[in-house]
Order: C-alpha cells, then sequence, then structure tokens
C-alpha cells in the first residue's frame, strides 16, 4: 500500500521519466540511420567481434564484470550526489536520458549487424538493461523529490528535517546499488550464455 501511494503522489514524474526514456530509446534507435558507411561498418564489426568473443568462449567475464558495475555504479552515485544540490536536476534528467538512448542505439547497432537473425539477441540484451533503467527510474524519482524538496524550503524560507530526508535518499542508494549489482550480474554472466545458445541457430 505505501508503495502504491508513493507511486500515485510521484505520477507525473514517473509520467515524465517514462516519457523521456522512451524518445531517448527511440532517438538511439534512429540514430543508425544517420550513420555514414564508414561508421556503419565500424559499428558493424564491433558487435560482430563480441558476438565472435562470446562464440569462441573467449569472454573475460571476470574483465567484462568489472566494467559493467563500474559503468552503472558511477550512473547511480553521479545521479544520486547531484540530487543533494538544487543545480544537479537539469544534469540528472540529461545523464538519464543519455543512456537511454545509449541502450536504443546498442539495440539498433546489434540488428544492423545481424538484421532480422539479431532479434533474439536483441531481446535478450535488452532485459537487464529495462532493469538497469526500471533501477535509475526509481533512483530519478528520489532525487527529484529531494532536489525540490530543497528548493522549496529555500523559496519558502521553511524549516526542512534534512537529517531524515537525507536517510531516506541514503536508504535509495543502498537499495539501487544492490539492485544494479544484481543486474550487472545478470548482464554479463547470463546474458551472454543465452546469446551464446542463439548464435548457434545463425
Amino acid at each position: 500500500m505505501g508503495l502504491k501511494n508513493k507511486a500515485k503522489r510521484n505520477k507525473k514524474k514517473l509520467y515524465f521519466l517514462v516519457g523521456l526514456a522512451l524518445i531517448g530509446f527511440i532517438s538511439g534507435s534512429l540514430f543508425t540511420t544517420f550513420l555514414s558507411k564508414t561508421d556503419e561498418a565500424l559499428v558493424t564489426e564491433y558487435i560482430k567481434n563480441f558476438i565472435n568473443t562470446i562464440k569462441g568462449n573467449n569472454l573475460d567475464y571476470i574483465d567484462v564484470f568489472k566494467n559493467a558495475i563500474f559503468s552503472n555504479m558511477l550512473y547511480i552515485f553521479i545521479i544520486w550526489i547531484l540530487g543533494i544540490s538544487i543545480i544537479g536536476l537539469p544534469i540528472n534528467v540529461f545523464i538519464y536520458f543519455v543512456k537511454t538512448f545509449m541502450i536504443g542505439f546498442s539495440l539498433s547497432s546489434i540488428f544492423l549487424a545481424y538484421k532480422f537473425k539479431g532479434l533474439a539477441i536483441v531481446i535478450i540484451y535488452l532485459l537487464p538493461q529495462l532493469l538497469n533503467i526500471i533501477i535509475l527510474l526509481i533512483l530519478m524519482v528520489f532525487s527529484i523529490n529531494f532536489s525540490l524538496r530543497l528548493l522549496n524550503s529555500i523559496l519558502k524560507r521553511s524549516i526542512l528535517d534534512f537529517k531524515t530526508l537525507f536517510n531516506n535518499y541514503l536508504g535509495i542508494l543502498l537499495l539501487t546499488v544492490v539492485l544494479i549489482f544484481i543486474s550487472s550480474l545478470i548482464e554479463v554472466f547470463m546474458v551472454p550464455t543465452v546469446i551464446n545458445k542463439l548464435i548457434l541457430l545463425f
């Protein structure tokens, strides 16, 4: 019931963030259509080399996991830290958009390299990325609320229970860190295994 009430209270923010994610995803997906032949060839080569690495079981899972966890955690900590300041709000919105844009571009690149044969890979690759976006969306809602509470307190010169507000915000950070860790495990250790099975069908 508590989560339902929170969702209702933040309905407008959720609509905005979901809409922004869709715009970023679609923009990223369409971006490959504007690539030059040279850039298109480079993107295709990179994707095929990555898939061939998976196919040959030459993927260094530990190294890839380190990169994935660093990249995903970086988004989490930057958004959380910027949420403490009022000026960080527009920057966070931009970072969130860029993340969704990159996911759309990655999926479009896989399709570019393998055409309709790559749809299964796209779907499998998309699942942990969707989880990442949901995690970021949760953090973004609390980040926006934190920034707006600070702004409202300054404008109205009202007393703010900063300790309680910060502790709740810190709790969200810990939750998203745990979730992003699980998501990174899925992204690195499960997705390539499933993709490897699908490649045998090509």
